[in-house]
């Protein structure tokens, strides 16, 4: 018994590095893109901290705490997000997204691949090392 109860402990030992940090790398034009906070996933979703996402992309954010509103603008795009909404507005039209932002410990957190997209972005996933990659593309999807 004593020896099962070993093995048991063992294997679980071993497989516990896999859960413990499941962080996800972000590359932005083959950089790794440094965040104040970890990635989260939501039902599929990943979310990335708004402010270094934006920032990266190459816009400016303002905030408006009243109507809990993500107003995000550059030469070439303007979106709006609501916390807790599941619709946002690229160019002033609205587009469903499959998470809303939230704010998490105190962190306002956007949909990585519905921003990236908006601005122009391309975003892709590498499964074998696990990363996501953001790169500028010709035209957005939106």
């Amino acid at each position: 018994m004593k020896k099962y109860i070993i093995t048991v402990l063992l294997c679980l030992i071993s497989v516990l590095p896999v859960f413990a940090d499941a962080t996800i790398p972000v590359y932005f034009d083959s950089q790794p893109l440094e965040l104040s906070n970890k990635p989260v996933q939501k039902n599929g979703t990943t979310l990335v901290p708004l402010r270094e996402i934006f920032d990266a992309l190459g816009f400016n954010v303002v905030w408006n705490e009243k109507t809990k509103t993500i107003i995000a603008s550059s030469k070439d795009a303007t979106i709006k997000l609501t916390i807790g909404s599941k619709v946002a507005y690229v160019n002033g039209e609205a587009k469903p997204i499959s998470v809303a932002p939230q704010l998490i410990k105190g962190t306002m957190y956007v949909p990585l691949k519905f921003v990236s997209e908006a601005a122009g972005y391309s975003v892709g996933w590498n499964n074998e090392n696990r990363y996501i990659t953001i790169w500028r593309s010709r035209s957005s999807s939106y």
